[in-house]
């Protein structure tokens, strides 16, 4: 749990600031965050290897809490200072005096955000659970083996980084509502066929698949909704909270679901939920970012 909380800090503090600095810059957004992809396929092809190696699992956590100490004391000296804008500073598209709804959640709902939050969330279950019940149900369910599991597991993010990287300039010009459509579609598809099918090779495509599909669901989010809040950091944040809740809510679900009628059934629950994030997405419309000089009303007493 420790863990998660520090991960869960790192990555608010990262999501913030990029999103601040790349307002604008859907595709340069959508290519930092193919980072991501590319130290997730990394850690787990040397964590596959070595537990395949025989070496126990728990030495690679040593290694990551010293890979993380090196990181924040690097971050520590070189910070140049926070460009972020404060909470209650200036509010974008505005002057510093610019009324704007004082409670975040009206705030996102006045801006056109509020659904969108509730479907990213969605979507973050999908994301979530791919990750962990796609590579146990090759491991345990179809007897692949760590290297197989593992394996697919980089490939889907090994997909994920060349979409994000060498997509980025194509996908930034995708609307939230369309990554949501199309990332919940193919996502979906792959999940089902994972879970449908007893040939583990069909099966790790399907998770490649599922993982791929899920990675544009993040950055093009965050993308928008630094593009249409008012208060950039405060919506990013909340987001933020909002996709890790949808992260860890799915595992007991499935979980529950696994054990009392199979692990397929598992991720049917997941490949439903992914659908069910097109579905929402294609009966949303689609909202335009704020420009310049767009002021809010004051709530009603």
């Amino acid at each position: 749990m420790l863990v998660e909380v520090a991960g869960g800090s790192i990555d608010t503090a990262m999501n913030a600031e990029a999103s601040h600095r790349m307002m604008g810059n859907p595709a340069g957004l959508v290519r930092f965050h193919a980072l991501f992809n590319l130290g997730a396929l990394l850690g787990a092809a040397a964590a596959g290897l070595l537990i395949h190696a025989g070496i126990s699992f728990r030495w690679v956590w040593p290694g990551i809490a010293a890979a993380a100490l090196g990181v924040g004391i690097w971050v520590l000296l070189t910070d140049p200072g926070t460009a972020m804008v404060p909470a209650g500073g200036p509010i974008a598209g505005g002057g510093p005096g610019a009324p704007a709804p004082a409670h975040p959640w009206q705030r996102l709902r006045r801006e056109g955000l509020l659904v969108l939050l509730l479907v990213f969330a969605l979507a973050e279950v999908t994301e979530g659970g791919v990750d962990t019940w796609g590579v146990l149900y090759l491991r345990h369910a179809l007897a692949s083996g760590v290297l197989l599991g593992a394996g697919a597991y980089v490939v889907g993010q090994s997909m994920a980084a060349a979409t994000r990287g060498g997509g980025g300039t194509l996908l930034g010009r995708l609307s939230a509502r369309h990554a949501l459509i199309v990332g919940g579609g193919v996502a979906g598809g792959g999940i089902l066929l994972e879970s449908l099918t007893h040939y583990s090779v069909a099966a790790a495509i399907g998770l490649m698949l599922g993982t791929g599909g899920a990675s544009l669901f993040w950055p093009l989010v965050m993308s928008t909704v630094s593009r249409q809040a008012s208060q950039v950091v405060s919506a990013v944040g909340t987001f933020t909270a909002a996709g890790y809740i949808g992260w860890v809510a799915g595992a007991p679900v499935v979980g529950w679901v696994s054990q009392t009628y199979g692990a397929a059934r598992g991720l049917q629950v997941l490949a439903v939920a992914a659908f069910g994030v097109a579905l929402c997405s294609f009966l949303r419309p689609d909202r335009s970012p704020l420009r310049g000089g767009t002021e809010y009303p004051e709530p009603p007493s």
